[in-house]
């Protein structure tokens, strides 16, 4: 990530902006970004490091659908089952779709799955309940995101003074 950082600014770039999708690559980016300084030559460097966020972004999303925040889950469970179905149904296998821990993904359980591990919380891997997933649900959900980022990323090129 940082050799990316680098070439784009090399290249001309005034913001690198990278958006993690992966509830575990939220703090290294963030440290990525801070051992940068934030900037490489002329280029602001900058993040995406929200998760809560990120989450609730995804919840809010499927409350409209009467998919409460533990099915929703945030590794493979309703939406990220929806999302695939949405992108790439080829990919998805519904019909072995399961629960997995639908427990509040709060920031306790953040801590306990990024410090020993997800199998702490699920036997299968699944935090929340993959069963029920929809395209249309997972399409809601990219469009909550997109709406999302677009706002983050506008409000950085405001900060840096480049819009």
């Amino acid at each position: 990530m940082k050799e990316y950082a680098r070439s784009l600014g090399r290249h001309g770039f005034r913001l690198v902006y990278f958006v993690p999708s992966h509830g575990g690559n939220f703090a290294p980016v963030q440290e990525a970004i801070a051992e940068l300084g934030g900037r490489v030559g002329e280029a602001r460097i900058a993040a995406y490091t929200d998760l809560p966020a990120f989450l609730e972004v995804l919840y809010a999303s499927q409350r409209p659908f009467g998919v409460t925040p533990e099915r929703a889950g945030a590794h493979a469970g309703n939406t990220e089952t929806a999302l695939v179905l949405a992108l790439r149904p080829e990919l998805a296998r519904p019909e072995r779709a399961e629960e997995g821990f639908v427990g509040a993904f709060d920031q306790a359980a953040q801590e306990l799955i990024f410090r020993e591990g997800l199998r702490t919380l699920t036997a299968n891997g699944i935090l929340g309940d993959a069963r029920g997933a929809e395209p249309t649900l997972g399409t809601a959900c990219l469009d909550a995101l997109a709406d999302h980022l677009a706002d983050r990323i506008r409000l950085e090129f405001k900060r840096v003074g480049l819009s």
